[in-house]
């Protein structure tokens, strides 16, 4: 079960993706690191595609968490499983339902001693703690990162000064 205040997170961010053309700068930050925020980059090397590189088998994962969210399993199993042919609403509805749904329990030392961890986690993250966001990138989204990945993550996820303002053009 997640925290109130990660539930409700959850809840603002989809209700921002359904109703409005914006994205929370985390998202749009992962978009960024992954693909420049290009829908059909593809890796020779991998499965995954789409502005946040989703492989194959994730794909399912993400779908699977989506309906354990608790959002229509109809509506979820009409999005295509290649996230090339996804909208930018079902890319944002699928990492958020894939980033929230692993925050139910993280194993610590004694069973269930992390519960609620992951949820502080991407409530900083969202929040704007840069730190977060990096934790939260490395654990929860891209959890074997190469050299090239990492330094893109420094790049467009400083800890440090400015968020470059080209991550966010429509922001200005």
């Amino acid at each position: 079960m997640q925290t109130p205040k990660a539930k409700s997170l959850f809840e603002n961010l989809l209700l921002e993706v359904g109703t409005t053309s914006g994205r929370d700068n985390f998202l749009d930050l992962i978009r960024r690191i992954e693909s420049d925020n290009r829908l059909m980059v593809s890796p020779d090397d991998t499965s995954a595609k789409g502005v946040y590189q989703f492989t194959d088998k994730s794909v399912e994962t993400a779908k699977t968490r989506a309906i354990n969210m608790g959002l229509d399993k109809g509506i979820i199993n009409l999005i295509p499983d290649n996230p090339q042919q996804w909208t930018d609403d079902e890319a944002d509805v699928l990492t958020l339902s894939n980033l929230f749904a692993q925050s139910m329990d993280l194993p610590g030392p004694i069973k269930g001693s992390g519960k609620g961890l992951v949820d502080d986690l991407l409530v900083d993250a969202f929040g704007g703690n840069r730190r977060a966001m990096q934790d939260a990138y490395y654990m929860l989204h891209h959890t074997k990162p190469d050299d090239a990945t990492k330094r893109r993550v420094d790049k467009f996820m400083p800890l440090v000064g400015p968020l470059m303002e080209e991550n966010f053009p429509d922001k200005k």
